[in-house]
């Protein structure tokens, strides 16, 4: 069995903790990383999402793909929603969404906002 040097264990301990302080919602690598107890709020019964961004009010709009109105009306990207079980997180891919609004990719925390009653999560950028 192998067992890497301290240091890198180190390492790990270190970005483990790092990724806690961030917060609940944050962009990390071009995803967004959305903690479980929103998600279990939000998109308990769903893994795929509806994306859209709003540039003039540079907003992101998130709800699950059964929503057939915000579909219909925002003409959204479908998102896979990811596991991250060793983050207990999900995460949605925002790589296009970045480039296309010209959005800084810098790992960040984000301001977000939680809309029960439509089942959406704004982010803020």
């Amino acid at each position: 069995m192998f067992i890497p040097p301290n240091k890198y264990l180190d390492k790990l301990v270190e970005q483990k903790q790092q990724e806690k302080d961030l917060g609940k919602v944050f962009l990390k690598n071009s995803h967004l990383v959305i903690a479980n107890e929103i998600t279990e709020i939000l998109f308990s019964n769903v893994h795929h999402v509806f994306v859209s961004f709003k540039s003039d009010i540079k907003r992101l709009f998130i709800v699950p793909n059964t929503d057939e109105v915000f579909r219909k009306l925002h003409d959204p990207a479908q998102q896979m929603l990811k596991d991250l079980p060793q983050n207990n997180c999900k995460s949605v891919a925002l790589h296009e969404i970045l480039i296309d609004n010209d959005l800084a990719d810098i790992d960040r925390t984000l301001e977000y906002e939680i809309r029960e009653k439509k089942q959406m999560l704004v982010v803020q950028f």
